[in-house]
């Protein structure tokens, strides 16, 4: 059996270059998506751009991405888990990565029951897309654009996710959480009112570089990440929108969109800590002291 020191440390590094590796291709990828557009908006998109990297990380999973570089980081310096905040960092960072595979498998799920589409895991970009792929590593492995696409999904939406909660079933733990379960509950909220606060001020702050070469909310850049924000915020979500909005009704998506988040959240808090905090898995664990 490998020394748990070498599980350790080998799982929180993987994990930081899966992430790193996903962040790059996405990139990559997006921008050659817009530029291969005949009004490619091509002052933003911009891997130089930092307006570009500050509206890309309002995107779930690109968020789920950066927190998980803070925590690997912090998680390499402070090995001991008898912290509340460690832990609390820890679980965090599960249910990013968690929710992040569910969100992607559920639409691919709905989209081929919805347009019966088989493609595998996702649907296939523009072609501007798929180019974009044979200019990073991947396309130096033989791998046709498909199939680089299919690969980078799964290492994103699959494989990372299921290395953290590997992570988090061996070396985290939750007895902290489990002792003060009403403030682990609360405390938890930290996280996305963090990025619900961070994506509807960043077309605020960056007004200027977001809207140089559009007019519209719903033109790329768009301002929000999924349409149902452009609701909360009485915006129209696509052009040709008919939607006329009322402070009524945008009082009532800002509670459903906040209030199913906030419940989501709380519910995966709940059970994942309820699930580690099991004798089964508590057995499996190592005390934090002696990596």
């Amino acid at each position: 059996m490998l020394p748990k020191k070498f599980k350790y440390y080998s799982l929180l590094v993987s994990i930081f270059f899966l992430h790193l590796f996903s962040v790059i291709v996405c990139g990559f990828n997006d921008v050659a998506r817009e530029l291969a557009k005949p009004d490619a908006n091509k002052h933003f998109a911009n891997l130089k751009n930092v307006s570009y990297w500050a509206w890309f990380f309002t995107w779930w999973s690109a968020w789920t991405s950066l927190i998980t570089f803070f925590w690997v980081v912090y998680r390499l310096i402070k090995k001991n888990n008898t912290s509340y905040w460690t832990q609390l960092f820890d679980l965090n960072v599960v249910i990013l990565n968690l929710s992040s595979g569910i969100i992607f498998t559920a639409g691919w799920i709905l989209d081929m029951i919805t347009y019966g589409k088989v493609n595998l895991l996702t649907n296939i970009p523009r072609k501007g897309g798929l180019e974009s792929l044979r200019k990073i590593p991947i396309g130096l492995l033989g791998l046709n654009a498909k199939q680089g696409w299919i690969i980078y999904n799964l290492t994103w939406h699959i494989f990372a996710p299921c290395l953290v909660i590997y992570f988090f079933w061996k070396f985290s733990a939750t007895n902290l959480l489990k002792e003060k379960i009403k403030n682990a509950l609360f405390t938890s909220f930290l996280n996305p009112t963090i990025y619900f606060t961070y994506i509807f001020l960043r077309p605020v702050i960056d007004y200027q570089n977001s809207y140089r070469f559009k007019t519209n909310s719903y033109d790329y850049p768009h301002d929000y990440p999924f349409s149902f924000f452009n609701r909360c915020v009485g915006k129209p979500t696509w052009k040709g929108d008919t939607y006329q909005n009322t402070w009524l009704k945008q009082i009532f998506w800002i509670i459903l969109v906040l209030g199913a988040a906030y419940l989501a959240y709380s519910l995966m808090t709940y059970y994942l800590i309820k699930w580690k905090s099991s004798a089964k898995i508590e057995k499996l664990t190592f005390k934090e002291k002696r990596v």
